[in-house]
């Protein structure tokens, strides 16, 4: 018995109801393609086309974040759950209503230095005057943004502002 079961059990089975009819019609009217949805961009960084899931924990953040309860988001977890689509719909949402969103992703073309640019530029004056005469005590990226983002507390131009020129 354990003979038999070696046998060719990986390929795959056509099991049908209907064993004389025809497993393709040849004489099908032909269909255009369904357009393809692509995914959209926020700065670089790319996201689902579609928001799938997620919607109870899209509603608290986002809630948490207009009535002023959360000031900070930090979205964490393993690969492929959601992480990127959840932030990235909640970025789109907020940017819709008149936010700022600043957005960037870690890979190969994407500017650090270009990034943290913008960054500088957003702040109001007295911040970016503070956040230059640090900038020098200030010795990687990592003490730079983390200086930049306590630097935010509600010091962001609206998206509507232009910068000076």
């Amino acid at each position: 018995m354990a003979e038999l079961s070696l046998g060719q059990w990986c390929l795959p089975s056509l099991i049908s109801s209907d064993p004389a009819r025809p497993l393709i019609d040849w004489e099908f009217p032909p269909q255009a393609k369904p357009a393809r949805s692509f995914n959209t961009t926020l700065n670089k960084v790319s996201l689902p086309a579609r928001f799938i899931g997620r919607r109870a924990e899209l509603k608290r953040y986002k809630d948490g974040l207009l009535k002023g309860k959360l000031q900070k988001l930090l979205i964490t977890g393993p690969g492929g759950q959601g992480k990127t689509a959840l932030a990235g719909k909640l970025a789109l949402d907020l940017q819709a209503q008149g936010y700022r969103v600043f957005a960037w992703s870690a890979r190969p073309g994407n500017s650090w230095r270009d990034f943290e640019l913008e960054l500088e530029m957003a702040l109001d004056e007295s911040h970016a005057n503070k956040y230059s005469r640090f900038l020098p005590r200030l010795t990687d990226d990592l003490q730079r943004a983390g200086f930049m983002l306590e630097l935010f507390g509600g010091t962001i131009r609206p998206a509507r502002d232009p910068l000076p020129g």
